[in-house]
């Protein structure tokens, strides 16, 4: 592995992390890097979408020569005058010499077919490592993560989310009543990534963003069940009408509600998101 001497024959980790190949006593200081490990797995487990990959490095253009037609050969000409000063210029400033002409025109010449390199630069490998990753789609942020609210900060919340410390802004944590309580939650990531000291920076949400998309589409299952609502109104009627045409005269004059009624009542499940929505909204309209 590079090392400049041998690691101990018995080591109870699979994965170790070198701080320096060497020191005044001769030593090479290692520890175990198994929490690493697991924290990246529980990274790219919870937020899969955060970090960017690797893409490949520009590449020159090669051009084949004894592959080329009369036409082709004419342009790659015209091309290579438009480069003679920039090649004079690397001359002068001895970047270059006189033996690398084709090399800074990116001209070959494979005779071969099983040699032949594609046209125009169409490159398709990849220069550099790639890694393995079970999360290879890409997500949108709005996924769902398990995690506890630790307590309360400033403007917000701290939430644990698999060994990260999350931010879960006041205003996207309506309705929360009891702070204290540490059972585990459902949240939704509004944004995953690292800063530029290299912390984690996670903000989560209470609720899922609603969109006009959502809305509508909620509308639409309305509308579909819109006849099953009719006959519960339907039977809620004809309850209410045998109620009246057996009701007492003393049974007019009461006050207070039976309690049947409330059962009757289905709340909006969509009623937390709306407020968020609504006071996003006046916040926004406050600051402008």
């Amino acid at each position: 592995w590079g090392l400049k001497r041998n690691l101990p024959s018995v080591i109870r980790t699979p994965h170790i992390t070198v701080s320096n190949l060497d020191t005044n006593e001769h030593q090479t200081p290692w520890e175990s890097g198994s929490s690493q490990v697991l924290f990246i797995r529980r990274w790219k487990e919870n937020f899969p979408n955060s970090s960017k990959r690797p893409i490949a490095r520009h590449e020159q253009k090669e051009y084949n020569i004894d592959t080329m037609t009369p036409a082709e050969f004419k342009q790659f000409i015209k091309q290579a005058k438009k480069k003679a000063p920039e090649f004079h210029n690397q001359l002068k400033s001895k970047e270059l010499v006189q033996d690398q002409v084709f090399e800074f025109l990116g001209a070959t010449f494979h005779s071969s077919s099983s040699q032949e390199l594609p046209q125009g630069g169409s490159h398709s490998r990849i220069v550099g490592p790639t890694y393995s990753d079970p999360q290879s789609q890409v997500v949108e942020m709005g996924y769902p993560v398990q995690g506890r609210i630790l307590g309360p900060v400033e403007g917000g919340y701290a939430v644990g989310v698999g060994g990260v410390v999350a931010f879960l802004p006041k205003r996207m944590a309506l309705n929360i009543k009891r702070t204290g309580n540490r059972s585990v939650r459902t949240f939704y990531v509004q944004y995953a990534g690292f800063d530029k000291e290299g912390r984690p920076r996670v903000t989560l949400r209470l609720h899922q963003p609603l969109s006009a998309t959502s809305l509508v589409n909620s509308t639409s299952d309305d509308q579909k069940s819109s006849s099953q609502q009719q006959q519960k109104q339907q039977q809620r009627q004809d309850n209410n009408h045998h109620l009246f045409r057996t009701m007492r005269a003393e049974d007019m004059f009461l006050t207070q509600s039976s309690g049947h009624d409330d059962q009757e009542l289905d709340p909006n499940p969509n009623h937390a998101a709306l407020m968020e929505m609504m006071a996003r909204l006046v916040s926004d309209k406050n600051k402008n």
